[in-house]
Protein backbone atom coordinates (compact mmCIF):
# COMPACT_ATOMS: atom_id res chain seq x y z
CA UNK A 1 0.00 0.00 0.00
CA UNK A 2 1.24 3.52 -0.75
CA UNK A 3 -0.50 6.86 -0.03
CA UNK A 4 0.43 10.78 -1.29
CA UNK A 5 -0.78 10.16 -4.06
CA UNK A 6 -3.08 11.87 -6.41
CA UNK A 7 -5.39 9.88 -8.64
CA UNK A 8 -8.00 11.29 -11.65
CA UNK A 9 -9.68 9.32 -14.25
CA UNK A 10 -11.72 9.78 -17.17
CA UNK A 11 -13.14 7.26 -20.02
CA UNK A 12 -14.04 8.31 -23.61
CA UNK A 13 -16.51 6.31 -26.29
CA UNK A 14 -14.28 6.15 -29.53
CA UNK A 15 -16.63 3.71 -31.23
CA UNK A 16 -16.66 4.75 -35.21
CA UNK A 17 -19.14 6.59 -36.32
CA UNK A 18 -18.94 4.73 -39.70
CA UNK A 19 -18.07 1.15 -40.95
CA UNK A 20 -14.64 0.41 -40.77
CA UNK A 21 -11.99 -2.34 -41.74
CA UNK A 22 -11.33 -3.82 -38.44
CA UNK A 23 -7.90 -4.24 -37.46
CA UNK A 24 -6.66 -8.22 -36.59
CA UNK A 25 -8.30 -10.66 -38.57
CA UNK A 26 -6.38 -10.01 -41.58
CA UNK A 27 -8.38 -12.51 -43.79
CA UNK A 28 -11.37 -9.99 -43.84
CA UNK A 29 -12.34 -8.61 -47.02
CA UNK A 30 -14.80 -6.29 -45.84
CA UNK A 31 -16.27 -3.85 -43.24
CA UNK A 32 -17.84 -4.00 -39.88
CA UNK A 33 -21.81 -3.80 -40.14
CA UNK A 34 -22.52 -2.27 -37.01
CA UNK A 35 -21.87 -1.62 -32.61
CA UNK A 36 -22.28 -4.24 -30.71
CA UNK A 37 -19.94 -3.01 -27.81
CA UNK A 38 -18.62 0.31 -27.57
CA UNK A 39 -14.95 1.21 -27.75
CA UNK A 40 -13.37 3.21 -24.79
CA UNK A 41 -10.62 5.17 -24.04
CA UNK A 42 -9.85 5.21 -20.61
CA UNK A 43 -7.22 8.03 -19.28
CA UNK A 44 -5.53 6.85 -15.79
CA UNK A 45 -3.53 10.28 -14.19
CA UNK A 46 -0.87 10.18 -11.35
CA UNK A 47 1.16 12.48 -9.69
CA UNK A 48 3.18 12.30 -6.57
CA UNK A 49 3.65 15.69 -5.79
CA UNK A 50 6.73 16.25 -7.79
CA UNK A 51 5.94 14.21 -11.07
CA UNK A 52 2.43 13.38 -12.89
CA UNK A 53 2.06 10.56 -15.14
CA UNK A 54 -0.55 9.67 -17.43
CA UNK A 55 -1.90 5.78 -18.01
CA UNK A 56 -3.97 5.39 -21.46
CA UNK A 57 -5.45 2.12 -22.41
CA UNK A 58 -7.32 1.79 -25.86
CA UNK A 59 -10.03 -0.87 -27.20
CA UNK A 60 -7.74 -1.43 -30.55
CA UNK A 61 -4.87 -4.12 -30.85
CA UNK A 62 -2.34 -1.53 -30.92
CA UNK A 63 -0.76 1.82 -31.95
CA UNK A 64 2.61 1.84 -33.78
CA UNK A 65 5.53 3.93 -32.64
CA UNK A 66 5.03 7.02 -35.55
CA UNK A 67 1.30 7.23 -34.33
CA UNK A 68 2.60 7.15 -30.29
CA UNK A 69 4.90 10.18 -31.20
CA UNK A 70 2.31 11.92 -32.98
CA UNK A 71 0.20 11.63 -29.86
CA UNK A 72 2.76 12.62 -27.51
CA UNK A 73 3.75 15.83 -28.96
CA UNK A 74 0.00 16.38 -28.88
CA UNK A 75 -0.65 15.74 -25.09
CA UNK A 76 2.58 17.77 -24.42
CA UNK A 77 0.93 20.62 -26.32
CA UNK A 78 -2.72 19.94 -24.95
CA UNK A 79 -2.33 18.78 -21.66
CA UNK A 80 1.14 19.96 -20.24
CA UNK A 81 2.39 16.28 -19.91
CA UNK A 82 5.47 15.07 -21.96
CA UNK A 83 7.06 11.82 -23.04
CA UNK A 84 8.18 9.49 -21.14
CA UNK A 85 5.68 9.96 -18.34
CA UNK A 86 3.09 9.03 -21.33
CA UNK A 87 1.93 4.64 -21.52
CA UNK A 88 0.07 4.00 -24.04
CA UNK A 89 -1.42 0.87 -24.12
CA UNK A 90 -4.47 -1.60 -25.41
CA UNK A 91 -6.39 -4.11 -24.31
CA UNK A 92 -5.55 -5.84 -28.26
CA UNK A 93 -9.48 -6.13 -29.45
CA UNK A 94 -9.27 -7.63 -32.60
CA UNK A 95 -12.68 -5.85 -32.97
CA UNK A 96 -11.49 -2.18 -33.34
CA UNK A 97 -10.71 0.03 -36.28
CA UNK A 98 -6.84 1.01 -36.78
CA UNK A 99 -4.95 4.27 -36.42
CA UNK A 100 -2.31 3.22 -38.91
CA UNK A 101 -2.04 2.10 -42.33
CA UNK A 102 -2.79 -1.87 -42.04
CA UNK A 103 -1.93 -4.84 -45.04
CA UNK A 104 -4.79 -7.13 -45.45
CA UNK A 105 -4.65 -10.88 -46.59
CA UNK A 106 -7.27 -10.43 -49.32
CA UNK A 107 -5.74 -9.06 -52.37
CA UNK A 108 -8.63 -6.96 -53.51
CA UNK A 109 -8.38 -5.40 -49.74
CA UNK A 110 -4.66 -4.89 -49.46
CA UNK A 111 -3.13 -2.05 -47.45
CA UNK A 112 -6.07 -0.21 -45.24
CA UNK A 113 -4.90 3.34 -45.19
CA UNK A 114 -6.86 4.88 -41.41
CA UNK A 115 -9.85 6.61 -41.67
CA UNK A 116 -9.03 10.08 -41.40
CA UNK A 117 -12.07 10.98 -39.37
CA UNK A 118 -11.82 7.90 -36.98
CA UNK A 119 -8.20 9.23 -36.13
CA UNK A 120 -9.41 13.05 -35.48
CA UNK A 121 -12.28 11.41 -33.29
CA UNK A 122 -9.77 9.30 -31.73
CA UNK A 123 -7.22 12.20 -31.11
CA UNK A 124 -9.78 14.68 -29.77
CA UNK A 125 -11.07 11.93 -27.47
CA UNK A 126 -7.49 11.32 -26.50
CA UNK A 127 -6.94 15.00 -25.12
CA UNK A 128 -10.32 15.71 -23.59
CA UNK A 129 -9.59 12.45 -21.72
CA UNK A 130 -5.99 13.25 -20.60
CA UNK A 131 -7.14 16.87 -19.18
CA UNK A 132 -10.36 15.53 -17.53
CA UNK A 133 -8.00 13.36 -15.79
CA UNK A 134 -5.82 16.15 -14.99
CA UNK A 135 -8.52 17.78 -13.36
CA UNK A 136 -9.75 15.41 -11.19
CA UNK A 137 -7.33 14.61 -9.36
CA UNK A 138 -7.92 13.93 -5.84
CA UNK A 139 -5.90 11.94 -3.23
CA UNK A 140 -5.63 8.31 -3.35
CA UNK A 141 -3.88 5.38 -1.59
CA UNK A 142 -2.41 3.00 -4.10
CA UNK A 143 -3.20 -1.32 -3.08
CA UNK A 144 -1.46 -4.03 -4.68
CA UNK A 145 -2.31 -7.85 -5.04
CA UNK A 146 -0.70 -10.18 -7.50
CA UNK A 147 -2.97 -13.60 -7.89
CA UNK A 148 -1.71 -16.83 -9.77
CA UNK A 149 -3.95 -18.23 -12.42
CA UNK A 150 -3.12 -21.55 -13.24
CA UNK A 151 -4.63 -23.52 -16.11
CA UNK A 152 -6.06 -20.48 -17.74
CA UNK A 153 -3.64 -20.27 -20.69
CA UNK A 154 -0.78 -21.82 -22.45
CA UNK A 155 1.96 -20.56 -25.07
CA UNK A 156 0.17 -21.79 -28.86
CA UNK A 157 3.74 -21.97 -29.70
CA UNK A 158 5.46 -24.64 -28.20
CA UNK A 159 9.05 -26.21 -28.98
CA UNK A 160 9.74 -29.95 -29.69
CA UNK A 161 12.37 -31.95 -28.62
CA UNK A 162 14.45 -31.55 -31.51
CA UNK A 163 14.16 -27.78 -31.01
CA UNK A 164 12.02 -26.61 -33.43
CA UNK A 165 8.88 -24.74 -32.66
CA UNK A 166 5.58 -25.27 -33.45
CA UNK A 167 2.12 -23.17 -33.61
CA UNK A 168 -0.99 -24.57 -31.50
CA UNK A 169 -4.23 -22.67 -31.77
CA UNK A 170 -5.85 -25.73 -30.10
CA UNK A 171 -4.40 -27.34 -27.16
CA UNK A 172 -2.83 -30.83 -29.02
CA UNK A 173 -3.97 -34.31 -27.77
CA UNK A 174 -0.26 -35.58 -27.14
CA UNK A 175 1.76 -33.01 -25.70
CA UNK A 176 4.52 -35.46 -24.25
CA UNK A 177 7.00 -34.21 -26.28
CA UNK A 178 6.30 -30.52 -26.25
CA UNK A 179 7.93 -27.20 -24.13
CA UNK A 180 5.40 -24.86 -23.54
CA UNK A 181 7.70 -22.73 -21.34
CA UNK A 182 7.71 -19.95 -20.93
CA UNK A 183 4.10 -18.72 -19.70
CA UNK A 184 3.05 -16.01 -16.99
CA UNK A 185 0.06 -17.12 -15.53
CA UNK A 186 -0.04 -13.99 -12.71
CA UNK A 187 -3.32 -11.59 -12.73
CA UNK A 188 -1.27 -8.37 -10.89
CA UNK A 189 -3.79 -5.28 -9.58
CA UNK A 190 -3.25 -2.22 -8.96
CA UNK A 191 -6.11 -0.24 -7.55
CA UNK A 192 -6.28 3.40 -6.25
CA UNK A 193 -8.40 4.49 -3.11
CA UNK A 194 -10.11 7.76 -2.69
CA UNK A 195 -11.97 9.05 -0.07
CA UNK A 196 -15.24 7.97 -1.63
CA UNK A 197 -14.11 4.47 -2.54
CA UNK A 198 -12.43 3.07 -5.31
CA UNK A 199 -11.02 5.76 -8.06
CA UNK A 200 -9.71 3.16 -11.00
CA UNK A 201 -7.69 -0.08 -11.16
CA UNK A 202 -4.61 -1.29 -13.29
CA UNK A 203 -4.91 -4.87 -14.36
CA UNK A 204 -2.17 -6.77 -15.72
CA UNK A 205 -2.92 -10.46 -17.37
CA UNK A 206 -0.40 -11.99 -20.46
CA UNK A 207 -3.70 -13.33 -22.04
CA UNK A 208 -2.90 -13.35 -25.96
CA UNK A 209 -1.76 -17.00 -26.01
CA UNK A 210 -4.23 -19.62 -26.15
CA UNK A 211 -6.87 -19.54 -23.58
Amino acid sequence: MQAGLSVGVAIRDISPASPQHLHGYSARDSKSLGIRDPLSLRCLAVGDGQQTVLVICLDMIGVQHHVCQRWYELLEREAGIAFPHILISSTHTHFAPAVQATIYADPATGLVEPDPAYVALVQSQLVGAAREALARQQPAVLETVRVPVPGLLFNRRPRRPDGMVTTSYLYPQDDTELDFLPTDDELVVLRFRGEHGIMGALTNFGCHPVT
